[in-house]
């Protein structure tokens, strides 16, 4: 959506079933926050990997270490905003 020094937006659709394999945000802290369906999936963390849920209308702030798996394992489409703030350059 929108792209400018510092920060990124993006709006991404998750149809029934769609999934985000296993990433992350290139050094960047990121807000998932979505605005319809729920979107499920697995973090890793420094013993193994924990479940992951993002309800409709909740935000999630991710470090930028976070490393992280998505997928719509609902019926319904959902919608998800993502705004990253980029590492800065020097």
């Amino acid at each position: 959506l929108l792209g400018a020094p510092g920060y990124e937006i993006r709006l991404k659709a998750w149809l029934p079933g769609q999934t985000a394999d296993l990433h992350g945000h290139r050094g960047a802290g990121a807000v998932c926050t979505l605005a319809v369906g729920e979107l499920t999936g697995r973090f890793l963390t420094p013993g193994g990997s924990r479940a992951l849920t993002v309800r409709p209308g909740q935000a999630r702030v991710f470090g930028p270490s976070h490393v992280h798996a998505l997928e719509n394992a609902s019926a319904a489409p959902a919608v998800s905003v993502h705004v990253m703030a980029l590492p800065q350059r020097g």
